[in-house]
């Protein structure tokens, strides 16, 4: 098998992660594992954090979005409830100021039938 020049053997035990037999971090990956201040430590709501990436931030910031819509939702279906509960009740005493108006119609009807059975027939 002929080799092409740049073509270096791969070993299975070489103990690197691309066959180069070097065993460290990529060099060329994004992430810090140092201790050492970078400058790249992100502050966030007044707390330094580190690590924090974009794709988190941006997941916390619209829970935080949702979380705040879903409060005002439920602010508004409160006062809907407290008002469907007034409208509710005022129907509620409404409907039985018609029916104590009715059942003194009623009294008075049977007070009056009541008087003219007393009194007598008229002549």
């Amino acid at each position: 098998m002929d080799r092409v020049e740049g073509d270096e053997p791969d070993s299975e035990n070489d103990g690197g992660a691309n066959g180069d037999g070097d065993s460290s971090v990529n060099p060329e990956s994004n992430v810090d594992d140092s201790d050492e201040p970078t400058g790249k430590e992100e502050v966030y709501n007044g707390k330094r954090k580190r690590g924090v990436g974009d794709n988190t931030r941006f997941l916390v910031d619209g829970m935080r979005g949702t979380m705040k819509e879903l409060g005002d939702v439920m602010s508004k279906l409160e006062s809907e409830r407290l008002g469907i509960e007034k409208q509710l009740e005022q129907d509620h005493l409404d409907h039985h100021s018609r029916n104590c108006d009715k059942f003194c119609d009623v009294l008075k009807m049977v007070a009056g039938a009541m008087d003219r059975m007393s009194t007598g027939p008229e002549v």
